[in-house]
């Protein structure tokens, strides 16, 4: 698996913010249910990999400090 560099995963996770902020607006603007469902379904998915990518930033940061 390729690792990504930490200014590559702060790009990604600003990237994966906006398209969270999106899918809110849709969820929030179009009052249809399979908007809604799909909407939200890509929010879950998108709040599970912005968790995921800041714990790696965060536990990248601590090796670094820890292992100078």
């Amino acid at each position: 698996m390729p690792i990504l560099s930490t200014n590559q995963k702060i790009i990604l996770s600003i990237g994966m913010l906006i398209s969270l902020l999106c899918s809110f607006a849709v969820t929030i603007t179009f009052q249809n249910d399979i908007s809604d469902g799909i909407s939200m379904t890509l929010s879950s998915l998108l709040v599970v990999a912005i968790i995921a990518i800041f714990a790696t930033i965060v536990l990248e940061v601590l090796e670094s400090i820890c292992n100078p």
